[in-house]
């Protein structure tokens, strides 16, 4: 049931900035609105690890950025609708879910933008990475590795090593 064990995590896929695909403009006053997988049921998000509710949709500013960070219940699997100005839907995620509880990771995780970035990476006091995406960053593809900084003779797999 949502809301059950939970902890609240900065998630992905979200970018700094929204564009319209279609025509590369900025998103200015588009939405971004949060339902439970595979439903039209609003769910909400939050905007701390606190779980502060930030209700089950978000207006974009004159920059296309979110005005506040967002968070999910990692115990929610959503669907997140993303919408230009004029209510047209431009993109929907669904499912989308976090399911690891982020709080059990220490503070010391480095953001990188691509897998193979990783392997030319300095991590150096890093226990964990976060990618924003597989091969290219924003392809969806983004996630959190434990970084094993000791294992320097495991041959790469392309996979787990």
């Amino acid at each position: 049931m949502p809301g059950e064990n939970m902890a609240y995590v900065k998630g992905q896929p979200f970018v700094p900035q929204f564009t319209d695909p279609a025509t590369g403009l900025l998103m200015a006053s588009g939405t971004v609105e949060f339902y439970l997988t595979g439903t039209s049921t609003p769910t909400a998000y939050y905007t701390d690890s606190a779980g502060t509710s930030g209700g089950t949709s978000l207006t974009l500013d004159s920059g296309g950025k979110p005005s506040t960070d967002i968070y999910f219940d990692t115990s929610i699997t959503y669907k997140i609708v993303v919408k230009d100005a004029a209510g047209s839907t431009i993109d929907t995620i669904d499912p989308f879910s976090v399911g690891i509880d982020y709080a059990q990771i220490p503070n010391n995780t480095a953001t990188i933008a691509t897998v193979a970035a990783i392997q030319a990476a300095d991590l150096t006091g890093v226990s964990a990475v976060q990618t924003l995406g597989y091969t290219t960053a924003g392809d969806g593809g983004g996630a959190l590795y434990r970084a094993d900084t000791g294992d320097t003779s495991t041959a790469d797999d392309g996979f787990l090593c």
